[in-house]
């Protein structure tokens, strides 16, 4: 339950104007940080073991679906900044949708048990 707030919490980076570069990357930024701490958390629940769990590969999939909201954000700006708003625009709309539909297949996929 706390990786999947973590991982709401960087959604956040779609419903701020993206033209606004400081608050987005702060929250980007501050849900990175967040889900590496999460993550160093675990290691002292889980026994050591020299192969990835399903539960390792679901957290790093949750990792790279928050670094990639990061670089969405990123890309928006740098998009807006060089005079291509519309595209952004578009980019910013679809991602709002296209990363939570990820995250659910991530979820269907690791409640699944299926590796």
């Amino acid at each position: 339950m706390p990786l999947t707030i973590i991982v709401c919490m960087s959604w956040a980076v779609f419903w701020i104007d993206y033209r606004e570069l400081g608050p987005t990357l702060a929250l980007s930024s501050t849900a990175i940080l967040t889900l590496i701490a999460f993550m160093f958390s675990l290691l002292g629940i889980q026994p050591p073991v020299s192969y990835l769990t399903h539960m390792d590969y679901f957290v790093y999939g949750s990792l790279s679906l928050v670094f990639f909201t990061h670089l969405s954000g990123l890309a928006c700006y740098t998009l807006a900044r060089s005079g291509r708003e519309e595209l952004a625009t578009r980019l910013d709309y679809i991602w709002r949708f296209l990363i939570p539909l990820c995250f659910a297949v991530l979820i269907g996929w690791y409640l699944s048990g299926a590796d």
